[in-house]
C-alpha cells in the first residue's frame, strides 16, 4: 500500500564526520521504516562510494568498516546514478519569495515521481524543489526532507492511504462495552485516530499497524477491514504475554519495547 512512496537517501560525509556516534543508527532508523512498509528506497552510487572514501577508519570504535556498515543500511535500496541538476529551495518572505540553492546530493538523481521524501541527516526538514529548464520545458519537482523517524511516520500519514479509524462494537470502548471473548480497546475512539494517525506496520510480516500506548503501557494493534473506500481500520490493546506473538520483532525495536 506504499509502493508509490519514494525515499531518496542523502548520504553526507561530511555531516557523519560531525556526527559520528549516531549518523549511521539514526538513519537506519528511518530507512527500516521505509523497508517496513514496502515503500522504494534508492541511494546514489557515486555518494555511496565518496562516502565511503572519506569515512574509512574514522572511528576505531566500530566492529565492522564502514562499508560493511552501509551496505547492512542499504542492502534493501536501489542504486542509481546522479545527473545534473541545479537544486533550490523556496523562501517564502513577506516581501517576496526567493530561491537559495539547496545542497543535498541526492536529489540529483531523483526520478520524476508524485510522492518523493528525502532522508537527510543534514540540516533541517522543510520542502526543496529541485527546477530544470531544457529546450524550452520546466521541470519541477517537490520534494519533502526528513530528518527523524518521527517524521517519516508523519510523511507516511501525509502521504499514504488515509487511516479512518472505525469504531468495533466487538472491541468496545474506554475498556468497556466489548465481547467477553474479544480484546478491548481500552482508550476513547477519539484517541485511537490519533494513535493510528502514528502506529507503524511490517507489511512483510502482517497488514497491521501497531502503536506503543504509552498512557496503558501496551500496545495497540490495528486491523484493516478491506481495500474499500473507506480505507478504515478497527484498534484494540493486546496483553503483555501477547506481544511476542502478535508484534512483529521490527516493530517492537522501534519502539524498544
Amino acid at each position: 500500500m506504499y509502493h508509490d512512496l519514494n525515499f531518496y537517501v542523502d548520504l553526507n560525509w561530511e555531516h557523519y564526520v560531525n556526527q559520528q556516534q549516531n549518523f549511521l543508527s539514526d538513519l537506519y532508523k528511518m530507512i527500516r521504516l521505509a523497508y517496513s512498509h514496502q515503500s522504494n528506497v534508492y541511494y546514489s552510487r557515486e555518494q555511496l562510494s565518496d562516502f565511503i572514501h572519506h569515512c574509512t577508519d574514522l572511528d576505531e570504535n566500530f566492529t565492522a568498516s564502514i562499508g560493511n556498515q552501509l551496505s547492512v543500511v542499504l542492502e534493501n535500496a536501489s542504486a542509481v546514478s546522479n545527473h545534473n541538476y541545479v537544486l533550490f529551495s523556496v523562501q517564502f518572505a513577506e516581501e517576496g519569495s526567493h530561491l537559495i540553492y539547496a545542497p543535498y546530493a541526492a536529489l540529483q538523481f531523483v526520478q520524476e515521481n508524485d510522492k518523493v521524501c528525502l532522508l537527510s541527516l543534514n540540516g533541517a526538514p522543510g520542502n526543496v524543489q529541485r527546477l530544470k529548464v531544457s529546450a524550452g520545458n520546466f521541470e519541477k519537482l517537490d520534494c519533502q526532507i526528513i530528518n527523524n523517524s518521527t517524521a517519516v511516520i508523519q510523511w507516511f500519514a501525509d502521504i499514504g492511504e488515509p487511516r479512518v479509524f472505525h469504531f468495533s462494537n466487538k472491541h468496545g470502548e474506554n475498556g468497556v462495552g466489548h465481547w467477553p471473548s474479544a480484546a478491548p480497546l481500552l482508550c476513547s475512539r477519539e484517541q485511537a485516530q490519533n494513535l493510528l494517525n502514528e502506529a507503524i506496520a511490517d507489511f512483510a510480516v502482517k497488514k497491521r499497524f501497531f502503536k506503543y500506548d504509552e498512557d496503558f503501557n501496551t500496545y495497540i494493534e490495528f486491523f484493516y477491514e478491506g481495500d474499500n473506500t473507506q480505507k478504515q481500520w478497527h484498534g484494540f490493546h493486546i496483553t503483555v504475554d501477547e506481544w511476542p506473538r502478535r508484534v512483529p520483532n521490527s516493530v517492537r525495536i522501534f519502539f524498544n519495547r
